[in-house]
């Protein structure tokens, strides 16, 4: 019973398959970009805090006197200044506080996208992997009963060591394709657990051909109000215009107020109220210049949110079409072509038994199904690597 129970501990420590949302949700929790950025974005949201505030009033005191370590002191004065800022300048520098918040919240949702679409399709490619590894097993199991035919053949005459050398060859590469496909799947597990920063036994993924996205007009429309992209470029063309306001606005003045208090033996004390401000005369280049930067800025970041929207609608239509086209090869391989390879096989093969056929178009048939079993599985990894990436654009992708 002891044993029993070991046995199944380690099958179950050593055969543990992760899901795509357990890894998606580890990435968020280890992966050093995303704690970065989070980490930045926290600033900055504290950093709203404080934008639009008064600086803090400064408080100076003076000591006067002749001899001032013999004599006692002849005056003593503490003045309070505070720097008093036009209420429309306070505004709009918290209002560009506020928007550079939100320009990084978008940068991080976009990385947050890509992390986990890249984890959606590695995780999948490591699924279509072993797909064909198993469609190689199994034709290698083929190969060798068709090996085993041959020689039985070649005793009756009806092939010869060529037949059988061919076949040999056929399994010798299949013994290639399989060493390079396990190569490739541990290389897509090195580039998981970089991801998530943390070790990867197996992952449990099963895709399937996703369904058409009815209308394409509704999809350029989800994308123009969805898209972290399109959203980080309009607020920075928010934040831009503000700091375009707040640019202009330097030719507003800036108030000091203080309150002073003299001390001095033999005199009455004072206290005396005073004000004054920053007042440009007039309007100098170096300012204009400033305010012209601004706007400079503005039509600069207009133009970059056309070309975004432009080249996002661009990708948008082109994994659109990949989908429909995965979809239409995938049914063509399943209910068309695979049936009449399998067909075509077993005439071909009984041809050859007959030998009225060559061991080549054997294999060559047999290759091509193969090779369509393969481009099945292909076809549904495809049009989910479309299907993300269209979620991705949309932010929808979890």
């Amino acid at each position: 019973m002891k044993k029993v129970f070991l046995f199944l501990l380690l099958f179950i420590c050593f055969s543990y398959a992760e899901t795509v949302s357990e890894l998606i949700e580890k990435a968020k929790k280890n992966n050093p970009q995303l704690k970065k950025i989070e980490k930045e974005l926290y600033i900055l949201k504290e950093k709203t805090k404080f934008a639009g505030k008064l600086f803090s009033p400064r408080i100076s005191i003076a000591i006067a006197g002749s001899r001032i370590w013999k004599d006692p002191i002849q005056a003593l004065e503490l003045k309070l200044k505070q720097r008093i800022t036009f209420p429309r300048k306070l505004s709009l520098e918290k209002k560009v506080a506020i928007e550079e918040y939100k320009i990084q919240y978008y940068t991080l949702r976009l990385t947050q996208l890509q992390i986990i679409r890249q984890i959606k399709e590695i995780a999948y490619k490591i699924w279509l992997l072993k797909q064909i590894k198993k469609i190689l097993e199994r034709y290698h199991k083929e190969l060798l009963r068709l090996y085993s035919l041959a020689n039985i053949m070649k005793k009756d005459g009806r092939a010869d060591d060529l037949d059988i050398e061919r076949i040999s060859l056929y399994i010798s590469m299949l013994e290639k394709e399989k060493i390079e496909i396990e190569n490739e799947k541990l290389e897509n597990f090195a580039a998981l657990e970089r991801l998530v920063n943390s070790p990867v036994k197996d992952v449990a993924a099963k895709p399937l051909v996703p369904e058409l996205f009815e209308d394409f007009k509704q999809l350029e429309e989800l994308l123009r109000y969805s898209s972290p992209k399109l959203k980080a470029v309009e607020e920075e063309l928010k934040k831009i215009a503000y700091s375009y306001y707040l640019a202009k606005m330097i030719f507003y003045p800036d108030f000091d107020v203080s309150i002073r208090y003299h001390i001095a033996p033999k005199i009455e004390d004072a206290l005396e109220f005073s004000a004054s401000w920053d007042l440009p005369i007039w309007k100098k280049f170096k300012e204009q210049e400033i305010v012209l930067r601004e706007k400079i800025k503005e039509i600069t970041i207009r133009e970059q949110w056309i070309d975004t929207y432009n080249f996002l609608k661009l990708t948008l239509k082109e994994n659109y079409i990949k989908i429909k086209k995965s979809k239409k090869v995938f049914k063509l391989i399943k209910y068309s072509i695979l049936p009449k390879s399998k067909k075509t096989y077993q005439l071909t093969l009984k041809k050859y038994n007959k030998g009225e056929m060559n061991i080549n178009d054997v294999l060559m048939v047999l290759k091509e199904m193969r090779e369509m079993e393969e481009q099945k599985y292909r076809e549904i990894y495809n049009s989910n690597v479309a299907y993300f990436r269209i979620l991705e654009l949309l932010d929808a992708l979890y």
